[in-house]
Order: structure tokens, then C-alpha cells, then sequence
């Protein structure tokens, strides 16, 4: 693999990256320097991001070097990259990238086994169902997320190295950062705080590079297991005879119950239609109440702890008190201010004092919680901070809509990561062997996220989407999450999150305005898989009208189009060198709601539009009236061999509201089996990351209430 070519014309070229004005000089103004025409100015349909403006040059050693020297003698990456007006060592490396790729591998040999298992051992033991593989892996997910919740009440050390499923979850955990940040704050999930690295080099180097098994001592599998009471290996097959321990959520004091993870008829923990009955109390407990339970405990205790600091008693348990969610989007001291804003007019309007008795008096449904919330604060309510407290309540609500008891739920995330796995298993770049003596590929991935942290930088209050790449390393650092957080706070004066979870056609326009950004600022395209298209917009507006106008650039006279004239090297490869792919827009976060038919209208939108700017492509690349980065494009995107399926377009088995979208395992309403955790329904939709429509019927209101809750709210989606 060689980038020889494109550094010897760089070389004879002066850097792009310098610059005075908010952006770089386009590609319109560049024809006009050298055919002397002026450009038309016309705006894109879309809003570009906001960037500021800066003076500083960019030009230097710290961002621009070839791709070549940034593996020379010996050096793995340049000693300084620019990120806004900072300079920064690399914040990750290439080892831990290497490392990553091997862990991902084993998750991705992780689920194999389990379909495996499910196929012997389900036709020859006892089951109580016949499960397909997607089925036996969300069964196991619900299993390992419960093993993990096992393993951090054990208060593990730094450092200790629990079963590849355990670890699985861990990981995706890490990869939602705010929320992961806000549950560590929480008290019952302190011990997170002590787990604020990945051990990405100590499991790498555990995982056998033929097997993909995880090869502990017997020491770190005893530890496990003594503090779980779960044996080590993962439990690959679910048997009727499988009990998961719960707590009765009616009963005022703890009423212990075994039941099975699977059932006949399928009121099993991990089935959708869970049901057991206390023997205690005889209620009927389901996945919902117990969600309930958790968030009136939390408002309970919040309350104690109020009263306690009014009467000068101080703060309970020496720490302060928060509910799962209120974390995200706020900082400081405003979070006691919005409790205290949102809550303490609940207070007033009722007397319970435990968890269960908030929890008996809103009949242990959520919609009847969200609306008597949600009620209270429009009497009570604050123009000024009105808006900021109904989404923030979203935010809480979303936390406790699962049983468990971290704010995002786990078993989605897994899935949605598995996406992005799958991705990186079909570039090969899970195979160990596959970095052994040539990193170019990872390098650039590597310089092209702090490009995108600069970005970042440029553009504060914008939402910019990452290629599959970038996501790699971006993973990569988040995985370090004291660091990660360190790093971007003194970096871009944030943190920024990485949404677990954001509608499909919201993250589809997101991305061509990061795409239009990227190539203002760094003077190259962000992606060259070919799948993607750029809208018609100024520049391949001028391009088609100034090959149509002069003579002898209309047709190409010969059969082998040039190569790109690639100023970036470091950002972007114009050669066929084995990463045509890596920079194919990375939507494993994107989720479809399914049954609300105006984001599928602009879905219809969007497939009707891709496909009139495929056709313009093809036929401005058959006239020669196309760039050579929109040619190198359709090349890219006629290449075989390779899974590239078309972005922001997942597939999805079911529209509409039903059961049938969900599945019959898992949790209800929190991730979606049928379609890798990728739908939603719209009573699911309460996630601060996704936007929804101003329809807001389902937080379950009257029709005087959703008027006053929509117009509260109306401008904000408009």
C-alpha cells in the first residue's frame, strides 16, 4: 500500500489549511482563480453548521503531514495534533485502536456461539421454546446485562478482568458517556467511579487470536464467580430450569422471588410478556412496575434528602441524591435547581412518603405518572423555564422506562453495537493478522478523528456524525472515560455525547451538513464509499456548468479517469488501498419509529431524492461533466465483493403499532429485537436524543392538557 503519488503532488502544492476567514476558500472559488468565472451564489437547502471564526493557521507539522511520515522511523503518530486554537498529543493511540478491533472480533464470535448453542443444544435438551438466532442472542443479552449488574455490586477493582458477556456490556455502556458519567453520580452505581478505563490492552492480549476465547487464570475466574455466585463462562443456552432472583415491587418490605428467564408461555424475565405473581402480596408483577418502583423510590429518597438539608440535617448518606437522567444536558449547580423547579411542586400535591406508596397512588402505570408530572408543572409552571423542564423530564422518564437499574437500557445498546461490529467484521479489520505490518489505514482513521474533534471545535452547537472510522476511534477514546472527558473538556470546552440512539432521518441530515462542513474546512470530501451523495449544491453546481461550457472538458480523452487532486492525504485516500469503505457514514445509532408516519413521509423523502442524485452522478460521470472525486465515487460504488448497503436505510420488518415490531423477548418499548435495538414506537420515544414530532399524545394526556403541553413546546420542533 503506497501513497507515494499523492504525497509528490502535495508536495508541489501550497497547504489549504491555512486561513484567516471562518471557512476555507471553496472549490467554486478555486475555478475561478483558474478559468477566470465568476460563481453564482446560491444556498443549500440545508442550514450549514455554525462555525466560528478563527485565525489561526493550520498549516503547520501539528495537523498536516504526510500519511507516510506519520509511521516514520519508528514514530507511530505525529507528536501534536490541531483540534480549535489547542494543540493535543494524539488522545488515542494505535495500539489501543489494534486492541479494539481484537475485542470486537471476540464479541462478534461472542454471538456466533450463542447461535451455535441454540442450534445443537435446542434440539437436543430440554426448552421451552424453539428460538431462532436473533431470539437466543436477545435472551442472552438480557442474561449478560444482569451479570454485569451482578459484577459491579461486587465493587470490582480497576483492572479485573470479568467474562467476555460481562465485558460486552461494560463496553457498551461506556459508549453512551453522559449517561454513564450521570449513573456514576448516582449512589447506588458508585462503583463506577472506580471503573473509568477499559482494560482494552489486558483483554486484547487474553483473547486467543485463533479462537476469539478469553483466557483468564483461574484466579481472576474464582474471583468472578465467588462475588456473583454466576459461573464464569457466559451462559450460551437458556434452559427452562434457568431462575433469575427479583423483588416483589408492591411489597413494602423485600419480598424475594425465583423465576424463570423463559416460560412455556412466555411470561419469562426476558419475554416481553413477563408475569409472576408475589406469593406475599399476590400481586401480578410485570417489567413496568418494577420500572415505576425504581423512580418512586429515587423521588422518595430525593425528598428525604430535601428535607433533611432544609432542616440543617445535612445531606443523606454523605452524598448527594439524583435521579437517573438528570445529568444529561445540565452542569453544575443547575441540576438541584431543576429538581427542585420540577419536583417540589409534586411534593405538595400528595402526602405518601415511601416508594411504594407514590408508586400505589399512580396505580403503577407510567403514563399515569408522566401525566400527573407533567400536569402539576403546567399550574405551577414558569414561562421562562417551562420548555427546559418538560424535556428534561423526558430525559428521567426514559430512565426508568426498563427494569433495571442504569438510565439507558443496556440490552438495545448492545444490539445497536453489534451493527457497527458486523461492520468491521466485513472490512476484515477484526482479523488480528490484518495491522500486523501496515497501519496507514489506522493511522489516517486516527487523524482524520482529531480533524473531527477540530471540527468539533469549529462548530460547538452543531450535531456532526461520524464516518465508520472516526466511530472506531471515537469508540476507541470513549473507552477511556476519564480521560475522554478531560481530554474534551479542555480541548472543545465540552463533552460531547455520543447518542446511543437518534431518528434515522434526523441523523441522515446531520451528517450531509458535517459531510458539507468537513470539505469547507479541509478542502476534500468526508466520504468516497459511494453510497453517499451530495445534495446539488453550489460547488457540483458550478463543476457541471464550467465542463459544459469549455471545450475539451466535456469528454474524457481517455478511458482511465485521473486521480483526485488530494491535498489531504492524512484525511482522505484516493487510492485503492484496501479502506474504499472506512469512510461509509457510520447510522448504527439510528433508529426508525415506526408509527409515526410523518418521519416515514420524510423518509420516502429522502430514498426519492438519494436516488435522483445517484442517476445525476451516473450520467454526469458517463458525459464527463463530473469531478474526479465524484467519479472516484461511482467507481466505489459499482465495486463488488463487499456488503455496502445504502445509509440512513436500514431495513426494517415491520411498520406500524403492534406487538409484532417488539418481538417476544426482551424489555417492552426499549429496544427492538426484530431489527437489531434499531425501532422504536412512539410511546417509546423519550430520548433526549431523538426528536419527536409535536404530536406528544403519547405521554398520555386529555385533550386540554396535550394542547397546553404542544404549544408549549410547538416552536421548538418546528
Amino acid at each position: 500500500m503506497s501513497l507515494s503519488r499523492e504525497s509528490e503532488r502535495a508536495q508541489d502544492r501550497p497547504p489549504v489549511y491555512s486561513r484567516s476567514a471562518t471557512l476555507l476558500p471553496s472549490y467554486e472559488d478555486a475555478l475561478s482563480a483558474n478559468f477566470g468565472i465568476d460563481t453564482p451564489s446560491t444556498s443549500s437547502s440545508l442550514q450549514p453548521l455554525p462555525v466560528l471564526p478563527s485565525s489561526l493557521s493550520h498549516s503547520g507539522e501539528t495537523q498536516r503531514l504526510p500519511v507516510e511520515q506519520l509511521l516514520h522511523d519508528g514514530a507511530t503518530l505525529p507528536p501534536k495534533f490541531r483540534v480549535g486554537d489547542k494543540s493535543t498529543a494524539p488522545v488515542v493511540t494505535l495500539d489501543e485502536v489494534e486492541a479494539h478491533l481484537r475485542i470486537l472480533g471476540a464479541f462478534n464470535h461472542l454471538k456466533t456461539r450463542v447461535a451455535l448453542a441454540q442450534e445443537n443444544f435446542g434440539q437436543s435438551r430440554e426448552t421451552v421454546a424453539q428460538l431462532n438466532a436473533t431470539e437466543a442472542w436477545i435472551v442472552f443479552l438480557c442474561r449478560a446485562v444482569h451479570r454485569f449488574d451482578k459484577w459491579l455490586r461486587s465493587s470490582p477493582a480497576e483492572g479485573s478482568t470479568p467474562p467476555l458477556d460481562v465485558l460486552m456490556v461494560w463496553h457498551s455502556y461506556m459508549l453512551n458517556p453522559h449517561a454513564y458519567q450521570d449513573d456514576s453520580r448516582r449512589d447506588e452505581l458508585r462503583h463506577l467511579q472506580n471503573l473509568n478505563t477499559f482494560p482494552l490492552q489486558v483483554v486484547a492480549n487474553l483473547v486467543d487470536p485463533n479462537t476469539f476465547d478469553l483466557a483468564v487464570s483461574e484466579e481472576e475466574r474464582s474471583t468472578f464467580e465467588f462475588a456473583t455466585s454466576n459461573p464464569f463462562e457466559p451462559p450460551y443456552f437458556t434452559a427452562p430450569a434457568d431462575m433469575i432472583t427479583l423483588q416483589c415491587p408492591f411489597c413494602v418490605a423485600p419480598t424475594r422471588l425465583q423465576w424463570p428467564w423463559l416460560t412455556a408461555i412466555k411470561t419469562g424475565w426476558a419475554q416481553r410478556g413477563f408475569r409472576v405473581q408475589c406469593p406475599a402480596c399476590r400481586a401480578s408483577i410485570d417489567h413496568e412496575a418494577l420500572g415505576v418502583r425504581r423512580f418512586c423510590d429515587d423521588l422518595a429518597l430525593w425528598r428525604a434528602h430535601e428535607t433533611a438539608s432544609q432542616n440543617g440535617t445535612g445531606q443523606l448518606m454523605g452524598r448527594p441524591v439524583h435521579l437517573a437522567g438528570l445529568m444529561r444536558g445540565n452542569a453544575g449547580k443547575k441540576q438541584a435547581a431543576f429538581l427542585s423547579q420540577a419536583f417540589k411542586p409534586l411534593t405538595q400535591e400528595f402526602s405518601p412518603a415511601s416508594g411504594a406508596e407514590l408508586a400505589r397512588r399512580w396505580g403503577w402505570k407510567f403514563r399515569q405518572v408522566q401525566q400527573f408530572c407533567v400536569q402539576v408543572l403546567l399550574v405551577h409552571r414558569d414561562p421562562n423555564k417551562l420548555e427546559a423542564t418538560l424535556l428534561q423530564l423526558q430525559n428521567i422518564f426514559s430512565s426508568y422506562k426498563h427494569p433495571e437499574r442504569f438510565s439507558i437500557e443496556l440490552t438495545g445498546a448492545v444490539m445497536r453495537q453489534g451493527t457497527f461490529i458486523q461492520k468491521m467484521v466485513e472490512f476484515g479489520w477484526t482479523n488480528p493478522r490484518r495491522f500486523a505490518s501496515e497501519k496507514v489505514v489506522l493511522a489516517r482513521a486516527i487523524a482524520r478523528y482529531h480533524a473531527f474533534l477540530d471540527l468539533m471545535a469549529a462548530s460547538p452547537t452543531g450535531f456532526c456524525v461520524p464516518t465508520l472510522d472516526i466511530d472506531l476511534v471515537w469508540h476507541t477514546h470513549q473507552l477511556k472515560a476519564g480521560s475522554y472527558r478531560a481530554d474534551t473538556q479542555g480541548l472543545l470546552g465540552f463533552i460531547p455525547n455520543h447518542d446511543d440512539n437518534v431518528e434515522e432521518n434526523r441523523l441522515s441530515n446531520s451528517f450531509d451538513l458535517t459531510a458539507q462542513a468537513w470539505t469547507e474546512r479541509f478542502g476534500v470530501p468526508y466520504s468516497l464509499c459511494g453510497c453517499v451523495v451530495s445534495d446539488d449544491s453550489r460547488t457540483s453546481r458550478t463543476v457541471r456548468s464550467v465542463k459544459a461550457l469549455l471545450p475539451g472538458l466535456s469528454r474524457r480523452s481517455s478511458s482511465a479517469p485521473p486521480a483526485p487532486n488530494n491535498p489531504r492525504p492524512d484525511l482522505i485516500s484516493s487510492e485503492d488501498d484496501g479502506d474504499e469503505y472506512a469512510s461509509h457514514p457510520s447510522d448504527h445509532n439510528g433508529v426508525v419509529v415506526t408509527n409515526d408516519w410523518q418521519l416515514k413521509d420524510q423518509r420516502g423523502q429522502r430514498q426519492e431524492r438519494r436516488t435522483i442524485l445517484l442517476e445525476r452522478r451516473a450520467r454526469d460521470v458517463q458525459k464527463g461533466r463530473a469531478d474526479p472525486w465524484a467519479e472516484l465515487q461511482q467507481r466505489r460504488a459499482g465495486l463488488q465483493g463487499l456488503s455496502h448497503d445504502p445509509a440512513f436505510f436500514r431495513t426494517i420488518k415491520y411498520w406500524g403499532v403492534s406487538t409484532d415490531l417488539y418481538g417476544d423477548y426482551g424489555f417492552g418499548g426499549a429496544a427492538c429485537g426484530l431489527n437489531d435495538g434499531a425501532t422504536m414506537a412512539n410511546d417509546a420515544l423519550v430520548q433526549d436524543s431523538i426528536q419527536p414530532s409535536v404530536n406528544f399524545w403519547w405521554l398520555g394526556f386529555d385533550c386540554e392538557t396535550q394542547w397546553l403541553f404542544e404549544n408549549c413546546l410547538v416552536h421548538i420542533y418546528s
